[in-house]
């Protein structure tokens, strides 16, 4: 062991060295466990630390987290208020811009919920989406996954905000994932 010290090389590499008669090209996991074991230090630790996030969240950005399958995505009931809130924010900030009065930015809205609701969900999309309070206390992750399953997976209130605004609202996507319980 003092000897790989005073080489500045692993035990495994040594031992390669006296088998091969080459230190080897290439760390493996033995060697890295190796030198752990017999060289490193308290002061390594929050290298060796950092490293292995560095290399997990590398991994993740191209391997990917497996996905939640569309079919097993469950709603919270307080995403789903956080969501509601952000989308009737963004209503009434869209209004704003255009110098609308709620009502006026509803009439101009419902249409586009006509398109993206199913019938059978309108009525209570429109009242949602109004700000009706007992439709905002209704909006729970319960029913946010019936609408969602019959709208094939999709969320209908964000495609219906995003072709009527003309916007990607990253904001809503945000209170989306996050009302999905994973």
């Amino acid at each position: 062991m003092n000897l790989a010290k005073e080489l500045k090389v692993t035990p495994e590499a040594l031992y390669n060295y006296f088998n091969t008669g080459e230190y080897g090209k290439s760390v493996n996991i033995d060697a890295v466990e190796s030198w752990i074991r017999s060289s490193a230090g308290q002061a390594d630790i929050p290298r060796i630390l950092t490293s292995l996030a560095y290399s997990q969240n590398k991994t993740l950005e191209t391997a990917g987290v497996a996905a939640i399958r569309k079919e097993d995505i469950r709603f919270s009931d307080e995403g789903c208020q956080a969501f509601l809130d952000c989308v009737l924010e963004n209503i009434d900030t869209y209004a704003t811009e255009k110098g609308w009065t709620h009502e006026n930015a509803m009439s101009d809205l419902v249409p586009f919920i006509t398109k993206n609701f199913k019938v059978n969900f309108l009525a209570d999309a429109i009242k949602t989406m109004s700000g009706d309070q007992s439709a905002r206390e209704n909006f729970r992750g319960n029913v946010a996954n019936v609408v969602f399953q019959a709208h094939d997976y999709v969320c209908p209130i964000m495609k219906t905000m995003k072709e009527w605004t003309g916007k990607d609202h990253k904001e809503l996507q945000e209170k989306f994932d996050l009302a999905v319980i994973k």
